[in-house]
């Protein structure tokens, strides 16, 4: 049965990384942690999702970089439902969909600074 090789000499000396860090300070406080840097979830993806044709998408929507504001009908999508359902009325350009909790917390801050 093969096993993963030993890491080198200059792969041990590589430091935790800044998430192996934080975890081993919050494990010193109690109660819950989520885990915003992991990008797992028990959650099944938005049933909407299994509506879209994917066939019939060009290529270059699946496989190459979108626009850094997120795939344009998602945008356009929340744009329109923020305005409809919950009366907040912001353009395409006020929203942001990012890769997960921690890009967009990270926008967030870098927006603030």
């Amino acid at each position: 049965m093969s096993r993963f090789p030993d890491l080198s000499v200059a792969g041990v000396a590589v430091p935790a990384s800044i998430f192996a860090r934080l975890r081993e300070h919050l494990a010193k406080f109690p109660g819950d942690i989520i885990p915003l840097q992991i990008g797992d979830t028990h959650l099944a993806p938005p049933h909407r999702l299994d509506e879209v044709t994917w066939a019939d998408l060009a290529p270059g929507d699946l496989y190459a970089y979108g626009s850094p504001n997120g795939w344009t009908p998602l945008v356009e999508a929340i744009a329109a439902k923020a305005a409809e359902r919950n009366h907040i009325h912001v353009g395409v350009e006020g929203v942001q969909v990012t890769c997960g909790a921690t890009h967009a917390l990270s926008c967030a801050v870098q927006g603030l600074c």
